[in-house]
């Protein structure tokens, strides 16, 4: 049986990334996590949790929307989206 789904898991996943802007984003490299500037469906936090929960449904800005969910983005994942939308972390950023 496939555990519900919540808030607090979903906090919790994101929580594993690090707690600064830049630890989120060396996490998501070291996992070959990537996205797309200024797509809240294809930024790589975005990819990160549709891999982890197996769900294409989600959609990460001020808030994380999925088929199951919908809360408040925490400071930390905010700061890493807007650093990452004006191209700090190139590492990051879906070629092609």
């Amino acid at each position: 049986m496939k555990k519900k789904l919540t808030p607090k898991r979903v906090r919790s996943m994101l929580y594993s990334l690090g707690d600064s802007a830049i630890k989120v984003a060396k996490s998501l490299k070291r996992r070959k996590i990537t996205g797309k500037l200024g797509d809240g469906y294809s930024c790589p936090v975005a990819n990160f949790l549709k891999k982890k929960l197996k769900d294409n449904q989600v959609f990460v800005a001020t808030r994380i929307e999925t088929t199951d969910v919908s809360m408040k983005t925490s400071r930390t994942i905010q700061r890493f989206i807007n650093r990452f939308d004006k191209g700090d972390f190139p590492y990051l950023m879906q070629q092609g």
